[in-house]
């Protein structure tokens, strides 16, 4: 059996109900429309079934990791500052749009660690 052209894989974000997995068996031409085989595991255990009930926690947040120019840009401005990452980190927590507050987003704002 030969390997898929590409493979994606996803999980719930609350950790603990589908995991989903995506491939596209042939390299497509150019220009030309293909078809994405979706495999999911597991059954969606948190759908809110009313208003009354309680929002799901997520436990597994949308954050991705600076890198290229952004993760240039933070740390000459660790470097060059007195700013630390913990002031930069709560600098950026602060400058976070409602939307990406209401997503769990927490890309714009990384931890102070990761700053590190």
């Amino acid at each position: 059996m030969n390997a898929p052209h590409w493979t994606g894989r996803a999980v719930c974000r609350t950790g603990l109900c589908i995991a989903v997995e995506f491939t596209i068996e042939h390299q497509p031409a150019d220009a030309e429309d293909f078809t994405v085989n979706v495999s999911v595991t597991g059954q969606c255990a948190h759908l809110k079934k009313t208003d009354e009930e309680d929002e799901i926690d997520v436990d597994m947040p949308n954050c991705r990791q600076l890198s290229g120019q952004q993760r240039q840009d933070t740390a000459t401005q660790i470097h060059t500052t007195t700013t630390s990452a913990t002031e930069l980190h709560y600098k950026k927590l602060s400058e976070m749009t409602d939307n990406e507050i209401r997503a769990g987003n927490e890309t714009c704002c990384q931890t102070p660690t990761v700053s590190e």
